[in-house]
């Protein structure tokens, strides 16, 4: 399900809140240089790339700024832990 914000997020008119993790549109937005939010309980991380094995199993690499002051990049599976996604598309 996506939700759209009336007045735009982030200043842009084309931001989408989705609680659906699909990986089709984790790629098209990191082919089009647009990495995302992705939510998790308690906090924001940024997904800037993926991986698809071939064999249904389908990974995205995040940048986790937690804890604080040493974040770390992670690789786990599409949706895994994420509650939602903020897509910021420009208008």
């Amino acid at each position: 399900m996506l939700l759209y914000s009336a007045t735009g997020g982030l200043g842009q008119r084309g931001t989408v809140i989705s609680t659906t993790m699909s990986f089709t549109t984790a790629k098209t937005e990191i082919n089009n240089n647009r990495p995302f939010f992705s939510m998790v309980p308690g906090h924001f991380r940024v997904c800037y790339g993926y991986s698809d094995t071939g064999y249904g199993l389908y990974y995205i690499y995040i940048n986790d700024p937690l804890p604080i002051g040493s974040g770390h990049q992670t690789v786990e599976v599409n949706g895994a832990q994420e509650t939602k996604r903020i897509y910021v598309r420009p208008s």
